[in-house]
């Protein structure tokens, strides 16, 4: 559906351009004919430009973006920092994980368990972007067919671990959270673009990891 609404905007930019040429023509009809030549160019182009220019901004530029995505893309999006920079390790790990919207809070002891759960190794260079597939799926969403979900939102958790290890939980891990809003669509040039933002954890964040 994307390719054929740009297919057809870029037919009537073009029909556009052929009705400038055509005017152009008719109205230069004075001095010699290198004069005309050269009046009815210099018009065509200040008159294609003025079109084209204006409708390739209003291209559909995600659609770009997203269509180099794999088959059975859950989420995608791009995490990045607070601060404007920080040293990479090796040693660390960058994990995000994808609960369908309105499954209850972090501290629901009714919490239901991630949709999807991947880990991207260290060195990570922000921003980054991620991709999470139907391979990324936990145990509790193999069995599950993807109709009952794959058109809900998701909220995006993405922790950057210190060690790497997920099993542990460092005072000085950066963590983020945002909604991906999918539109009711499993398509993703139809979700509207994610950006999560890491920042240091808050003061009870601190104190249950055992920082001060």
């Amino acid at each position: 559906q994307k390719v054929a609404l740009r297919g057809r905007m870029f037919v009537a930019i073009l029909m556009a351009c052929v009705h400038a040429t055509s005017g152009a023509v008719h109205s230069t009809t004075s001095g010699s004919a290198h004069a005309t030549v050269a009046a009815t160019s210099h018009h065509i182009s200040r008159r294609c430009t003025s079109l084209v220019l204006p409708a390739l901004l209003i291209l559909p530029c995600h659609a770009a973006d997203t269509r180099q995505l794999p088959l059975g893309t859950v989420a995608t999006g791009v995490v990045q920092l607070k601060e404007s920079s920080r040293p990479s390790s090796a040693d660390e790990a960058l994990y995000v994980t994808a609960r369908l919207a309105g499954s209850g809070s972090a501290f629901s002891p009714t919490k239901t368990p991630p949709l999807v759960s991947a880990r991207f190794a260290g060195p990570v260079r922000f921003p980054f972007k991620f991709v999470v597939t139907e391979a990324d799926l936990t145990a509790e969403y193999t069995g599950v067919p993807s109709a009952e979900w794959n058109m809900q939102d998701l909220v995006i958790s993405a922790r950057l671990d210190c060690d790497g290890r997920a099993a542990t939980r460092d005072p000085n891990d950066l963590v983020g959270r945002a909604t991906l809003l999918k539109a009711g669509s499993s398509d993703a040039t139809q979700w509207a673009p994610l950006a999560v933002e890491l920042t240091g954890r808050g003061v009870t964040g601190r104190l249950l990891t055992g920082g001060k």
